[in-house]
């Protein structure tokens, strides 16, 4: 069971979050694996469909970073809210990366995040994020 004190599952919940944005930074996919559960879910900006299953997850990250490089990322109005062995969480994504020798800059990106406590861990059981507008040419610096 979660520790049962909301801050220290809180600041458990900020930690994850700030692992799963440093290994996005650093590009390193692997490093996200162990902070989703197995049967996970994501819905992401771009993608049309729903992807299933941690290493489908990864895989999906690892396409999405072997094209990006020099990410940068800042993460905003967060809300941790958790209700026994659920949590949930909002925030938004402001970053910028190059990709294709474009650099592009990325504000307000829509995060929302289901964290489950599993074997012993907060870890992300499904995550979907969207951005408010199409015309990703419109983002190059």
């Amino acid at each position: 069971m979660p520790t049962q004190s909301p801050n220290t599952d809180i600041q458990a919940i900020e930690n994850l979050l700030n692992r799963f944005e440093i290994s996005i930074a650093a590009g390193i996919a692997s490093n996200l694996s162990d902070l989703f559960c197995e049967q996970a879910t994501a819905l992401f900006t771009g993608s049309s469909n729903l992807i299933r299953g941690r290493a489908a997850i990864v895989s999906t990250w690892q396409r999405h970073m072997d094209k990006w490089m020099d990410i940068k990322i800042d993460r905003q109005d967060t809300l941790v809210r958790i209700h026994g062995d659920v949590a949930w969480a909002t925030f938004y994504w402001n970053g910028e990366g190059t990709a294709n020798q474009s650099r592009y800059r990325i504000e307000n990106e829509r995060w929302s995040a289901v964290i489950l406590w599993e074997e012993g861990d907060w870890r992300f059981t499904q995550m979907h994020t969207s951005l408010p507008y199409k015309n990703w040419e419109a983002h190059k610096l």
